[in-house]
């Protein structure tokens, strides 16, 4: 098995798919594959020198999965063959499926291009998505090619089983991945790369819930209609060795990480300390360490906490603003915070909290006295603490007016309204 051999096989090629499936190696190859996979996700996403288990989660994830998927390809063939025992040699066609499920991992090297680098955030995110759209089409075509081929299934058999798989999947992976809030009511604004996550989370959720009956249907109909046969591919004699040119490729795709980490972990690393020193309070530090550096240290189009649209609430964006606008910050941290501020939702007629808090006001009027032009973006919420004689005290209420002009305009107008003297 050489790298001609790996190509023809992520096209589907039938004697491929044989040479790799009767390799007893091909399972370490792939496993090596899987693991350059998870540095082309997350070498430029995660400080991995700190948190080197990201790289095992691609890992974990294709054990699990590839076994499902094996055991619904296995109960089938068990119901539709007529071999005498199909389930002799249940753990060696697991090993050989692993090996073909691995193999496929070269595809995840399309996330390896750092498009954040040279787009705008919502273009790479865009970008970035329809990678992932590729690579998880390619993998379904690829795997139901694999049944088809291994297992002996009908194509359109093969097609609903991987699709059941492929739907709820994906929809696990939906449900546990923190996705933008769907914020209506609470008034987030989401940034421009947000906004994308969220109407494409939407869309492939409410495809995989509407087509779910349809896949499930299919597959409980292969497994319990009768005919045609299923039977496990033969061993045929092929040549079962990795050659020595391959097995230096599949090393050569961890080692050049070596090369490549060094360019951007340094970036990720400052991401991770300034996160960290936030989330646990050390306002002060965090923001030190962000004005001593400039925007491009850090990772392109990075968003720091809190995040509203994610559910991440901490540190307060309040606490955050009140020091952020010190005059020694750098601008750029003074304009994400209080861009953050403006987008945090805080100031809608669905979020009183905030003012019920007369400390949490308090912070607001002194960021805003401290920043006058931001009177214009909260004029909103501050009129409203004095028209609905909020939970504000009068001390607060005389501090909101004073920023809006309230007692000019009165005094100008009890000045309009004072008699004429009399000659």
């Amino acid at each position: 098995m050489n790298f001609v051999t790996i190509i023809r096989f992520l096209f589907g090629e039938r004697r491929a798919i044989f040479e790799v499936a009767t390799s007893r190696s091909a399972v370490w190859l792939g496993f090596l594959f899987v693991i350059s996979a998870g540095f082309a996700r997350e070498y430029d996403g995660e400080d991995l020198l700190h948190e080197p288990w990201h790289l095992l989660i691609p890992l974990v994830a294709s054990l699990a999965t590839s076994f499902i998927l094996f055991l619904m390809f296995w109960l089938c063939l068990w119901r539709k063959s007529t071999e005498a025992d199909p389930l002799r040699s249940f753990l060696a066609s697991y090993r050989s499926f692993l090996g073909l499920y691995w193999m496929t991992a070269p595809l995840a090297w399309l996330y390896a291009i750092p498009v954040e680098q040279y787009m705008s955030a919502g273009d790479a995110t865009q970008f970035n998505l329809c990678l992932l759209g590729i690579v998880a089409a390619w993998r379904v075509l690829l795997m139901i090619r694999i049944g088809s081929v291994v297992f002996g299934a009908p194509v359109t058999q093969a097609i609903g089983l991987v699709m059941l798989f492929a739907v709820s999947v994906t929809f696990a992976i939906l449900t546990l991945t923190p996705i933008p809030v769907v914020s209506v009511m609470g008034g987030i604004r989401l940034t421009e790369s947000e906004e994308v996550i969220q109407v494409t989370s939407l869309l492939v959720g409410a495809f995989c819930i509407l087509s779910f009956p349809i896949w499930l249907t299919c597959s409980l109909v292969v497994l319990g209609r009768k005919g045609p046969d299923w039977r496990l591919a033969p061993s045929v004699e092929l040549e079962r060795k990795v050659s020595p040119l391959t097995w230096a490729g599949g090393v050569f795709s961890l080692a050049i990480w070596i090369l490549v980490l060094p360019s951007f972990q340094g970036e990720q690393q400052l991401r991770r300390q300034v996160e960290r020193n936030l989330v646990n309070g050390r306002i002060e530090e965090a923001l030190q360490t962000m004005s001593s550096r400039q925007r491009s240290d850090f990772p392109a189009h990075w968003d720091p906490p809190p995040r509203p649209a994610y559910r991440e609430s901490l540190p307060h964006i309040l606490d955050v603003v009140e020091q952020s606008i010190d005059s020694q910050r750098n601008d750029w941290v003074q304009e994400v915070y209080v861009d953050k501020l403006a987008d945090s939702g805080l100031f809608t007629p669905w979020a009183p909290p905030l003012f019920e808090e007369s400390g949490r006001l308090d912070q607001l009027l002194r960021v805003i006295e401290q920043r006058p032009d931001l009177i214009e973006s909260f004029k909103w919420p501050l009129e409203r603490q004095i028209n609905e004689n909020a939970t504000s005290t009068p001390e607060q209420q005389d501090r909101i007016k004073s920023l809006l002009g309230l007692d000019e305009d009165a005094s100008r107008k009890d000045e309009g309204n004072e008699p004429a003297a009399q000659p």
